[in-house]
């Protein structure tokens, strides 16, 4: 029992299912890249992940008093569904859909491969928001058999090599292969350069949280460009930075990526960009 420190659960209460060894995080960085990266693995052999919708509490919830769940929201001052639910719908939906927002889980726990559990958050996390999350995924990964982490994102990266794929490792991880699905010959993932700053919060959250823990992790990143505006220019290259860490993703954990049209119903960092995002961490 950890305590009341943030954590995610099961919306509408019951047990999460198991956690695999390893578990890649993908969030609503810069280009929406993460979460749409990992929306569009599946395991390529005909079998159906199992998926379980999460939902962040931040205090006001009693630790052990289960089936009150829907009273937590509310003491909260959200609107009954945990902490993360206050923007509303997910962001990013098959062909941009806003009929689709309100069913679509915001926070996806997904059982892909037998090794493999992704945590998607398909939500902008308020800046409030980020280093409770990162307890909270912590917290899952401390609770159950997991043994490493990978984080994938696009964010703004100030390196040579747009179009790259950089790899960062701490605490003793094993660095991912490209080619881990038999592809061999596929583009090798670039060490990212020390030093270099994470300029995305819940990101740099979930460094800081793996490193004080001393968690095995590999980070995936790539140059990410924010979108101003739905519809424009900006947009198509934040899809093609989704497409190339997708791509990425799947070649290291060994299963296959499709893009499934995922496309914004919502502009979703206004908060995250107020003020300018100062460098929250280095490298």
């Amino acid at each position: 029992a950890m305590g009341a420190g943030p954590e995610l659960r099961a919306v509408g209460g019951g047990a999460l299912p198991p956690i695999a060894t390893r578990v890649v995080i993908g969030v609503c960085d810069l280009s929406g890249a993460g979460v749409r990266a990992l929306l569009g693995l599946s395991p390529g052999d005909g079998t159906q992940p199992t998926t379980c919708a999460l939902e962040l509490h931040v205090g006001g919830s009693i630790p052990g008093s289960s089936g009150d769940g829907e009273g937590d929201g509310d003491e909260e001052g959200g609107d009954g569904s945990g902490s993360g639910a206050k923007a509303g719908g997910a962001v990013f939906t098959p062909g941009g859909d806003p009929d689709l927002a309100e069913g679509t889980s915001q926070i996806l726990l997904i059982n892909l491969l037998p090794g493999v559990t992704l945590i998607a958050a398909n939500t902008p996390l308020g800046v409030d928001e980020e280093a409770s999350f990162a307890a909270a995924v912590y917290a899952l990964t401390a609770a159950s058999g997991c043994t490493s982490v990978v984080l994938v994102g696009a964010l703004k990266l100030n390196v040579k090599g747009e179009g790259k794929i950089f790899q960062a490792v701490m605490n003793g991880c094993q660095a991912l292969d490209a080619g881990a699905a038999g592809v061999r010959g596929a583009a090798a993932f670039e060490a990212l350069p020390g030093g270099t700053a994470v300029n995305d919060g819940v990101i740099a959250a979930l460094i800081h949280a793996m490193r004080a823990a001393a968690m095995p992790t590999a980070c995936l990143f790539t140059h990410g460009y924010r979108v101003p505006k739905l519809g424009g220019e900006a947009e198509e290259e934040a899809a093609a930075a989704v497409g190339r860490l997708g791509a990425a993703a799947a070649a290291a954990l060994g299963c296959e990526y499709r893009s499934k049209g995922l496309a914004a119903v919502k502009l979703w960092h206004e908060d995250t960009t107020a003020p300018k995002n100062t460098d929250r961490m280095y490298m």
